[in-house]
């Protein structure tokens, strides 16, 4: 009998053992339950926009002898009664004078009654076009708009081109 109350005797040291050994927690364990949403996203798509700008029109008469620098008259007009564009630098320095066959949109060519020519203070000779034209692009309202490419001889030129943009007509 001995061995069976040895038996129950080491039985009863495990179980306390066990039991003591156990750690006791008093926190509770709660699980949450998680949801998760899937968004789809379409992408946007990304709008380019080119700017162009927009080219400052100055107003005026300009020039150029012999392709070399540019001359911006002081002023210039159309003169009606006489069909002829006139622009100046520095008062009568500088002056040019184109005559025309009329004072329309359209094509004028040098010869044929149109005429260009320029006089420069100092310059012994004046500039005479022999060939070239002048273009009237437009007249609106009392302003003209054009430009004129020549060449010739005289005042130290072989040539002699420009723009008139928004000029007055008198």
């Amino acid at each position: 009998m001995r061995t069976k109350n040895l038996f129950t005797t080491m039985m009863a040291v495990c179980v306390i053992a066990a039991v003591s050994c156990t750690k006791k927690s008093s926190t509770t364990s709660t699980t949450t339950p998680t949801t998760t949403t899937t968004t789809s996203v379409t992408p946007t798509p990304v709008t380019t926009t080119t700017v162009t700008p927009t080219p400052t029109v100055v107003p005026g008469f300009k020039w150029v002898g012999n392709t070399t620098d540019t001359v911006v008259a002081d002023s210039a007009y159309y003169a009606s009664a006489y069909k002829t564009i006139k622009a100046f630098k520095n008062g009568t320095a500088k002056f040019i004078e184109i005559n025309l066959t009329g004072g329309t949109a359209a094509t004028y060519t040098v010869g044929s009654g149109n005429a260009i020519s320029y006089i420069a203070t100092g310059q012994s000779t004046t500039y005479v076009a022999a060939t070239g034209s002048v273009v009237i692009d437009s007249v609106v309202g009392a302003k003209m708009y054009g430009s004129f490419t020549s060449t010739g001889t005289g005042a130290g030129l072989t040539s002699l081109s420009g723009k008139f943009i928004s000029m007055d007509v008198r």
